[in-house]
């Protein structure tokens, strides 16, 4: 019974489609590290001419100031934000699909149960899609933390840094910055697997997999629209998108981890709940 999920998970992290979307998303970090380090560079070459007449706050030139995840500056990082849903989909949400139209479903499921196929697809699925967004996450980090020293975040550089009271976890990344990184990579890594997961389960009623990809991705791109030019007009409320909670700071809604906690649960609703209502129906 295990082989049927190493195979699956073997071939969600190893597939073409896996690497593609890793490149896209390491290229955008690489790219807005690149961008923060020359910011890096001129603002400490700044600094140094007027270091004996005014005190030079070192906090927001610390690497967690310029890790993706707090970024607010660079296009980079804007664009692997919007990017990141249809990423996550990219490895494997779309293999259950097309299984069930080239007909190797069958030999699938002939050799072992409905339920452990389902199982198996679900969790690669889930683990491809969050490892190919949190991995130009980590190597962002990694490579900010080679250039930039790891400068204690101070509250008084808030201006500069853009993390405030309201911010999500904020106590937490003026405290213990390290622990903040973990908690978004994790949150990162949740969102994309459960997003990818959510795709590969409307494949019960699309049957085509451009349709598959790009509609969910256009949800969350009308849903974000609809928040900033209609619901943000005439009140302040907790971000709804993932292109908002998903990063420290650089939006103009704050984050509510209720809010976040509520998404996530009405996800996995939807994954278990179509499941569920399919699971008995042919699928061959």
């Amino acid at each position: 019974m295990l082989n049927i999920y190493t195979t699956e998970i073997r071939k969600s992290l190893s597939s073409k489609w896996f690497f593609i979307a890793l490149g896209i998303g390491c290229t955008l970090a690489i790219v807005s590290f690149a961008a923060n380090a020359i910011q890096d560079y001129d603002s400490m070459t700044i600094g140094l001419k007027y270091i004996d007449q005014a005190y030079m706050m070192l906090s927001p030139l610390s690497c967690f100031k310029y890790w993706i995840v707090t970024d607010y500056l660079q296009p980079a990082t804007d664009f692997f934000f919007v990017l990141l849903p249809l990423l996550a989909t990219l490895p494997n949400a779309w293999s259950f699909l097309s299984e069930r139209k080239n007909g190797a479903i069958k030999n699938s499921v002939t050799r072992t149960s409905r339920k452990s196929y389902y199982a198996a697809k679900y969790l690669a699925t889930f683990i491809s899609g969050g490892a190919v967004v949190v991995a130009p996450i980590i190597l962002n980090l990694v490579l900010c933390a080679c250039l930039m020293p790891a400068y204690m975040p101070d509250i008084y550089a808030v201006i500069y840094v853009g993390i405030y009271a309201e911010s999500l976890w904020s106590e937490i990344y003026y405290n213990a910055p390290v622990l903040y990184c973990l908690m978004f990579v994790c949150m990162n890594f949740t969102f994309a697997g459960l997003w990818a997961s959510f795709v590969m389960s409307l494949s019960f009623f699309i049957r085509n997999r451009i349709a598959l990809m790009v509609g969910p991705f256009l949800f969350l791109v009308f849903l974000k629209f609809f928040e900033e030019k209609l619901i943000g007009v005439v009140t302040v409320h907790p971000g709804l998108t993932p292109f908002t909670y998903l990063r420290g700071t650089g939006t103009a809604f704050f984050s509510n981890g209720y809010v976040i906690l509520a998404e996530f649960a009405l996800l996995i609703a939807i994954v278990v709940v179509v499941t569920l209502a399919n699971y008995r129906k042919d699928i061959l």
